[in-house]
This record gives C-alpha cells, sequence and structure tokens, in this order.
C-alpha cells in the first residue's frame, strides 16, 4: 500500500515527508513510514544539514523511483526548494523551522533552503542571544526581509503577533 501510494506521489510530481537517519554514502538515509529511501547530500545544496537534523521529519520530491528492487528510491530537496525559492516575496510570511543557531542569528528551514534570521531581527534588538529565543527544530513564523536571488540568500525576520 505504501509502495503504491509513493509511486504515486513520484507520478503526480508531489511531495512525501520523510524522517531523516544515518548518514549513508555521500547523503543519509530517510524513513518513508516504512520504505528507506536515499538522499544524496549533493541534491540538497540549499540546505544546512546539522546532526540535530537526524530524526527530523522533512519534505522531499522523489527524484528516482526504482523500476526493479535493488535499485534506492532516491529524494531530493532541491527541486522543492527552488520552486519555493522563486516564489518568495519580500513581506510574505513564511512557516519556517529552526535548523541552526549561531552566534549571529538562526538559520530557518523554509522548505528546502534556508534563510537568515539576524538576532537584531528576533525582537529584542542586536543584545538578543539567539539561542534564548529560538532552537534547533523549532517552528516559527518569520517574514521575508530581503532576499538577493543571485547569491540566493533570504533575509528574516520574527513575525509579530496579530501581523498579516
Amino acid at each position: 500500500m505504501l509502495w503504491e501510494l509513493l509511486q504515486s506521489a513520484d507520478h503526480a510530481n508531489a511531495t512525501v515527508f520523510g524522517r531523516i537517519r544515518e548518514p549513508n554514502q555521500g547523503g543519509f538515509t530517510v524513513d518513508l513510514g516504512g520504505v528507506q529511501a536515499s538522499w544524496q547530500e549533493g541534491l540538497s545544496s540549499y540546505l544546512r544539514f546539522s546532526e540535530s537534523s537526524r530524526e527530523q521529519t522533512r519534505e522531499f520530491k522523489i527524484v528516482e523511483f526504482p523500476n526493479r528492487r535493488g535499485r534506492d528510491l532516491v529524494l531530493s530537496r532541491r527541486k522543492l526548494a527552488e520552486q519555493r525559492f522563486t516564489a518568495l516575496s519580500i513581506g510574505q510570511r513564511v512557516d519556517g523551522l529552526g535548523s541552526g543557531i549561531v552566534e549571529y542569528g538562526a538559520f530557518i528551514d523554509l522548505g528546502g533552503f534556508d534563510g537568515l534570521l539576524h538576532k537584531s531581527e528576533m525582537g529584542k534588538g542586536y543584545g538578543a542571544v539567539p539561542s534564548e529565543i529560538l532552537a534547533e527544530g523549532q517552528r516559527v513564523t518569520v517574514v521575508v526581509v530581503a532576499i538577493d536571488r543571485d547569491r540566493r540568500r533570504v533575509r528574516l525576520r520574527l513575525s509579530r503577533d496579530g501581523e498579516k
């Protein structure tokens, strides 16, 4: 049954959700609810992967569906990221997931690519301590402040309550 659902998702170019498990050659093993797939790191260039990403559920596109046993089901986040990055606009509210906390802010996974939430945009000014405001894996709503399409960078700020 699950195999047929995955095959339908592949034909419809739909996304699937899977839990990141173990590193493998060139990428990671992803559990799709009982079916193991391979997520190649080279196909995920817009996402910063950290050890804390393990066991998290992420969204993927199927890029290779085996037509015979012995071949891997291969996943990608790149196609998904390209679609979403192209559709972004300044002022847009987006739900994301904390994917990395650093001294100067946090990286937020926006569905296949990361945006930077600088500590000055966390609502407490430059004195903010990112790790006290946001944790890796935490869901957050952010607003797109700037987009550099050539360098594939997105700057974010935390969404305020009631903001549209």
